[in-house]
């Protein structure tokens, strides 16, 4: 459905600094997302705090065909958790699915994300809202089986963040207590990806997760707020790191100067933050737990981050970060026709 039939009568004052090359123009992007924002998907699945996180491998990517670099990754996913249930879905199953749970609205803006990246950065949100599981990024490696994840390991040195998490919120529960975190204890687990960023490449999610709904009302409130085709951190702002950050912030009803390191940090020394996230279920684990940080190898899975390897995950597709730097130049250049393509790299971003 094109995103041009959600014609109404503009409710919003834009001024001339609202630039919207995604959706035609500002009047029309504000109606849509209003639709979108509105639309039955937003009470559909109550949050059940009881739910565990589902043992489901979610992972999407444009093609079956993965190539033979991301397919020996995603092996190592298979290897280690024989039994979970594995689904990777490709660009015309991802795009149905968000029309078929999320409606027309939300497809319209999702199919209308000038950059493949992006629409694997809404894809995954809205896959763990739905349905739960744990999320992959197709160029990411599995170092040790799930059942392993937890409790996370505390290692001091380097730049590590998990002794500060370990040292906990004064009077809270032992078996709370970072160093004895089980999977049950979780319905929603993120790690620190930088100072700035939560890390989206993997995240674990129970169904109906209220912090989930609140990173894809974010991304679809940042459509809303004007889209620049020629900003070099669209992706960041608009579907990963930095909205996804955001969402979660707002989640936990944190105030706006929160930044990653200030929301996970606090969720295990700062009481109020602490008492937040346990009502959501909430386990933030430091960086390592997912990957090289701080000068520690990470603990259970890793990115090799395709978008350095030169042809994405095949000589086929290009990576994100090539067609990122494309459309930027295609509209600095004054060129373009607003839709920026729908040639996708769901790997995500490095």
């Amino acid at each position: 459905m094109s995103a041009t039939m959600y014609s109404c009568e503009c409710t919003v004052r834009h001024d001339a600094a609202c630039s919207h090359c995604l959706l035609h123009n500002c009047c029309n992007a504000c109606c849509l997302c209003r639709a979108a924002l509105t639309a039955p998907w937003t009470a559909k699945l109550p949050y059940n705090r009881s739910a565990s996180i589902p043992m489901q491998l979610w992972q999407t990517s444009r093609s079956s065909d993965i190539g033979d670099r991301a397919r020996g990754l995603q092996q190592t996913w298979l290897n280690k958790n024989p039994g979970v249930p594995h689904t990777l879905m490709n660009d015309t199953e991802a795009s149905a699915f968000i029309r078929t749970f999320y409606g027309s609205a939300v497809a319209a803006i999702y199919d209308a994300f000038p950059v493949g990246v992006m629409r694997g950065d809404f894809w995954r949100y809205a896959i763990l809202y739905a349905y739960g599981g744990i999320y992959a990024d197709v160029d990411t490696e599995c170092v040790r089986p799930l059942s392993n994840w937890f409790p996370p390991l505390v290692r001091p040195g380097g730049n590590s963040e998990s002794p500060s998490f370990a040292q906990g919120v004064p009077g809270a529960p032992q078996q709370l207590r970072y160093a004895k975190l089980a999977w049950q204890n979780c319905s929603l687990v993120i790690a620190l990806e930088n100072d700035l960023h939560l890390c989206q490449w993997i995240i674990a999610a129970a169904p109906g997760h209220p912090l989930m709904r609140s990173v894809l009302q974010a991304a679809l409130r940042s459509v809303q707020d004007g889209f620049r085709c020629s900003y070099e951190h669209m992706v960041h702002v608009h579907t990963g790191p930095g909205v996804f950050t955001r969402g979660v912030r707002e989640g936990l009803g944190l105030p706006d100067h929160y930044n990653a390191a200030d929301i996970a940090r606090g969720a295990w020394t700062n009481a109020t933050v602490y008492q937040r996230a346990r009502e959501l279920g909430v386990c933030f684990v430091a960086g390592d737990f997912w990957g090289d940080y701080g000068g520690k190898k990470a603990q259970n899975a890793k990115n090799h981050f395709s978008s350095q390897w030169g042809g994405g995950n095949s000589t086929t597709i290009p990576s994100w970060t090539t067609e990122r730097e494309q459309l930027v130049k295609q509209w600095v250049g004054g060129g373009g026709d607003g839709g920026g393509g729908h040639g996708k790299n769901s790997s995500d971003k490095g």
